[in-house]
């Protein structure tokens, strides 16, 4: 789950920059770690294999391809159980025994689970991937509600009950990105995200976001969305979101207000 944000650049005495992010507690005299950027989530992983899976797809690089199948076999082995989707994953620390394992399962995570597992299905021709990628297909849409017009962002943590207590917009755009022509039949949740976008032309990251202010990345895969449906006046509205809140130095706020409902 480990990112880091600015310069990458070795602190004194260490070999490189590729570090996890964490901070130095003086009283403690010792180094501190998050317990989620030490973890392993099923999202992130996919994520993860995604990119390796683009490397491959334009360079032909079967090191990252057998790369990616070693994360997504990982999910497999141990993010299942006897329902269909996939679990959250875990955080802590596996190398200390301190593992914090998660039970619940994420839309999220499914939709980026779907999208690596159909992808190495193509490339493999293996019917485990397939087998996967229908068990997340299935996990996404049991998680639609057809009276609210949005998917659940996921289950409580017996991985069943649904988690009906946020409508995020990532659960309704990526799904959209995802599925393609899959995602026919759910079309109407796009009143929901029509509804959720701000006086600003941006996007929160939920429903009920009592401030006004918008979620830059978020708003940025939501034009991605209406682009590719060839909604041009709707992704010009986003865009022109985007490019107002745009920094001098050409990077982008995570949010345009600092307390931005998640």
């Amino acid at each position: 789950n480990a990112y880091t944000g600015g310069p990458i650049e070795p602190y004194t005495g260490w070999e490189n920059g590729i570090n996890m992010p964490g901070w130095w507690d003086t009283e403690a005299n010792a180094w501190y770690e998050d317990r989620y950027q030490t973890g392993s989530n099923t999202g992130n992983t996919a994520y993860a294999a995604l990119a390796l899976l683009q490397y491959d797809r334009l360079y032909g690089n079967v090191t990252y391809r057998e790369t990616a199948q070693l994360l997504m076999d990982r999910i497999l082995a141990e993010n299942t159980d006897s329902w269909y989707g996939f679990n959250a994953g875990y955080d802590g620390w596996p190398e200390a025994d301190v593992v914090y394992t998660f039970t619940y399962k994420s839309i999220e995570h499914n939709i980026d689970a779907y999208a690596v597992f159909s992808r190495l299905y193509e490339l493999t021709g293996n019917q485990k991937y397939a087998d996967a990628a229908g068990s997340a297909l299935r996990f996404i849409f049991e998680m639609y509600d057809p009276e609210e017009l949005h998917f659940h962002t996921g289950t409580e943590d017996d991985g069943i009950t649904h988690n009906k207590g946020v409508v995020a917009l990532d659960t309704i755009v990526w799904n959209q990105l995802a599925l393609g022509e899959k995602f026919e039949p759910y079309m109407d949740t796009l009143k929901t995200v029509k509804a959720m976008r701000t006086a600003d032309g941006g996007y929160p990251f939920s429903m009920g976001n009592g401030n006004g202010g918008w979620w830059p990345e978020g708003t940025a895969f939501t034009m991605l969305m209406y682009k590719l449906l060839g909604d041009e006046e709707a992704a010009a509205v986003s865009m022109n979101a985007l490019l107002g809140v745009q920094l001098k130095n050409g990077l982008f706020p995570a949010a345009t207000v600092d307390t931005l409902p998640t």
